[in-house]
């Protein structure tokens, strides 16, 4: 899986004092968030917006008096790439491929930096995973990287709902199939960092670790959050109540796994969080899975595998579409023709859906609806669908 690193960088108060936001750009400024850029001041507004509403999603995690924040957090968004180039070159000497935060000891020079793109859900994946590490290095300057790293990468595929102004939490299972094949020993080329290693991780350890760091710290943060196995319920919240605002990462880091998680066995708890990993299915793992419960008539267990795929990839017809099929199965032609109807308005095969809302319908006694279903189907793919459409439209009329 190829994907862009997400760093932030680290000054002193000094370094801070070398470069302020540019006099020239838009700004904006919310309860919380302080919004420049060059591309118009209604977009630093929508950008602010959607940071309260990130803001809100961070908090639910940490729980932080938002009150005891000093200053507004700064976010400075470009209009292309070429922008957001040229002022890390003229700020921090330095370039990156995408989002970066840059931390000062004075919150009020931080700034979180990134620039505008065409794909919007990869502009808030940016967004929320930087976003979420400048909340909690406001509060905690030195988190441990495998809490930081791991929550982040947790939160970042969230959705926005641009009419409630809120983020909608979506599970990440970017980072599963990699993190399954490490564990599972498939891939020979990688091993799992050891727990106590992956605690105390260093910028360098990090740096020579990253294909296994990013997968091993969102399956460790995954599982705190998300086991049943009450044993483990109280570990993240412990963790993030250990921080010390005064502590250097080492010393949060190893505070973290003596105080923590020296209560555990370590030996079960791998064990346990490897369970627990490969136990999570992919969202073409549970349209497969359902696939061949359908094939084998078990509607109620390919049902549950197809909800389970909608709650992970909302948007994709597939689920949708096969719902229809069991429902129609079972009679329920209501639901069948909703379900149809979803999948066709997110993009399912246009002929191969309206060929089945049309036997829907005719199951369903509504043979006039059930005709011009069948013969828009006839029309877009005469091929594959004219003899059946005209088979069944002499049954309808036979029946009439």
């Amino acid at each position: 899986m190829k994907r862009c690193l997400f760093l932030f960088l680290v000054f002193g108060l000094a370094a801070g004092a070398l470069h302020g936001q540019s006099a020239d750009l838009y700004t904006y400024t919310s309860d919380h968030y302080r919004v420049g850029t060059d591309i118009s001041e209604s977009y630093a507004r929508r950008v602010a917006d959607k940071m309260e509403a990130a803001l809100v999603l961070f908090n639910d995690m940490l729980h932080f008096d938002l009150s005891q924040l000093s200053a507004q957090l700064k976010v400075t968004i470009f209009r292309n790439k070429a922008g957001f180039d040229e002022y890390l070159e003229r700020t921090i000497d330095q370039s990156r491929e995408n989002f970066v935060y840059i931390h000062y000891s004075d919150i009020r020079k931080s700034e979180l930096v990134g620039f505008n793109k065409e794909d919007i859900r990869d502009f808030d994946t940016s967004l929320l995973h930087q976003g979420f590490i400048q909340l909690l290095k406001a509060f905690v300057p030195n988190p441990p990287i495998w809490f930081r790293e791991g929550t982040a990468t947790y939160l970042e595929q969230s959705v926005y709902n641009e009419d409630a102004r809120a983020f909608e939490y979506r599970p990440n299972l970017l980072w599963l199939e990699r993190i399954k094949s490490i564990l599972s020993g498939r891939d020979e080329s990688r091993r799992p960092i050891a727990l106590s290693l992956l605690l105390t991780m260093d910028r360098d350890g990090l740096e020579e670790q990253l294909d296994v760091f990013y997968p091993q710290a969102w399956g460790m943060v995954t599982f705190l959050l998300e086991t049943d196995d009450r044993r483990y319920g109280r570990i993240y919240w412990d963790s993030l109540n250990t921080l010390d605002p005064e502590k250097s990462l080492r010393e949060n880091s190893v505070a973290v796994m003596r105080e923590v998680f020296s209560w555990y066995d370590e030996s079960l708890m791998v064990k346990d969080f490897a369970d627990y990993i490969m136990s999570i299915k992919t969202f073409n793992e549970l349209v497969t899975e359902g696939v061949n419960s359908y094939t084998l008539e078990e509607y109620d267990e390919a049902a549950d595998d197809f909800m389970r795929a909608v709650e992970l990839e909302p948007q994709n017809h597939i689920p949708y579409y096969y719902l229809g099929l069991i429902s129609y199965a079972k009679k329920d032609y209501s639901r069948a023709e909703g379900y149809y109807k979803a999948a066709l308005a997110l993009g399912a095969g246009e002929a191969v859906t309206t060929y089945a809302l049309g036997v829907n319908a005719f199951a369903d006694n509504r043979f006039d609806v059930a005709t011009a279903y069948l013969l828009e189907a006839k029309e877009l793919d005469p091929v594959k669908y004219g003899e059946k459409v005209d088979s069944l439209l002499q049954r309808m009329e036979a029946l009439r």
